[in-house]
């Protein structure tokens, strides 16, 4: 196994040169901090956007003010998570992060409902969590991914997301097939 700071180094790169990344701290840009109070009245109140949450728009990763202190095997799984977006953007804009980013915003935001039934949301989810999965398993090993589902599937159910998916089996179901998977591909037991 790499180390994990060789491992966020790598990734650090290869988003650099493919995507242009940007990490940038939520309380520095304007449009992190209206986004911040837009989350805070949309959840009333109950989700700390600003501290808690990781978030990407376009290339940029808004990151909260512990990110400085935090080491690296917990950066490395947060921004493998995120640049699993910016791939899903890349993808959805046939090559254009920009495009993509509207057209998977839209998606990720309304379709099919913006709260409950938020489908698009889901899978764009379960994208950048099988990334956490994956992550965990790389640094900490197939324990680790495991243990971490109560925690993970919470994300969807939970106002977190806006309850974005309320069928618990069903996401039992794709976590255990997410991490069969992924074990499989990272040589792992």
């Amino acid at each position: 196994m790499k180390p994990a700071s060789e491992l966020l180094a790598g990734l650090l790169k290869d988003a650099t040169e493919k995507y242009g990344l940007i990490i940038e701290k939520k309380a520095d840009k304007w449009y992190w901090r209206t986004l911040g109070v837009l989350v805070s009245l949309l959840t009333f109140g109950k989700v700390d956007f600003m501290h808690r949450f990781f978030s990407t728009i376009v290339n940029r990763i808004g990151v909260p003010p512990r990110w400085d202190t935090m080491p690296p095997e917990a950066k490395y799984e947060i921004l493998l998570h995120e640049v699993e977006h910016m791939k899903q953007y890349t993808a959805v804009g046939f090559g254009n992060i920009w495009i993509g980013t509207i057209i998977a915003g839209i998606g990720y935001l309304f379709l099919p409902l913006p709260v409950g039934f938020a489908w698009v949301r889901a899978k764009m989810e379960m994208g950048g969590y099988a990334q956490s999965i994956r992550a965990k398993i790389q640094v900490y090993g197939l324990a680790e991914a495991i243990a971490a589902k109560p925690g993970i599937i919470a994300h969807f159910t939970s106002i977190d997301y806006l309850f974005m998916w309320p069928f618990k089996r069903h996401l039992s179901r794709w976590y255990d097939e997410t991490v069969a998977r992924i074990a499989i591909e990272e040589g792992a037991q």
